[in-house]
Formats: structure tokens, sequence, C-alpha cells
């Protein structure tokens, strides 16, 4: 037969076992901490809440990354817009000049930039 009994002043809680062995009566006592287990279980939730809350902070800036990107990309494709399409349409047998191009390159330069940044988004594990 088996009996937990509770302490509150120690804080533990002792297990009465009651065996017969042979036809005798004996006795044996057990005790085990309920801080012990308490604070396995408390350890175990604050690691599970410390993983949740790595997740939500990686999602986060996750996102954060992936809006930038997005506007510098959107910024880079306007600004190849007005270099090259813009003076095409306004002088269609004219060449590029040389303002034309400069722009293009920092379109292009700020395409790299954006693409960088992705290296930056964290692991959401």
């Amino acid at each position: 037969m088996q009996t937990w009994f509770a302490s509150p002043a120690m804080g533990e809680a002792f297990l009465h076992l009651e065996t017969d062995i042979d036809g005798e009566g004996s006795i044996s006592y057990a005790t085990s901490s309920i801080g012990e287990a308490a604070h396995v279980t408390e350890a175990a939730s604050n690691a599970a809440e410390i993983a949740a809350r790595r997740k939500h902070l990686a999602k986060r800036l996750n996102e954060h990354i992936k809006l930038f990107v997005a506007y510098v990309n959107a910024l880079a494709i306007a600004i190849a817009g007005a270099a090259i399409i813009v003076p095409m349409v306004n002088a269609p047998d004219a060449t590029l000049k040389r303002s034309g191009l400069a722009w293009f390159t920092a379109s292009l330069a700020l395409h790299c930039f954006g693409q960088a940044m992705i290296r930056l988004l964290r692991r959401e594990e």
C-alpha cells in the first residue's frame, strides 16, 4: 500500500510504503522533495518559453528584413525605369548617355544590396 503525506513545514512529501515480507509487517519510508520536482517542471517551462520567444523574435526580425529588401528592390526598379525607360520613351532613337548608365548602375547596386540583406535572415527553429 502506498500513501503520500505532505509536510508543508519542510516542503517535502513523504511516500509511505507498507510491505509484508514473509508474514512480517515491515514499514519503509522514502522521501521525495516537491521543490526538486517543481524546479524541473519550472525549468522545462522556462526553456520552452525561451525557445518560443526566440522563434517569435526571429520571425519579427525576418519580416522586417523582408520588408526592407522589398522596398530597396522597388526603389531599384524605379531608378532603372527612370534611367532607361523614360529616356527611351522621350527619344526612341537616342542611345543611353552616361547619366543613364550611372543611374542604372546605382539601381543595380541597390538590388545587390537588397540581395545581401537577405543573408541576414535568421532561422526560425
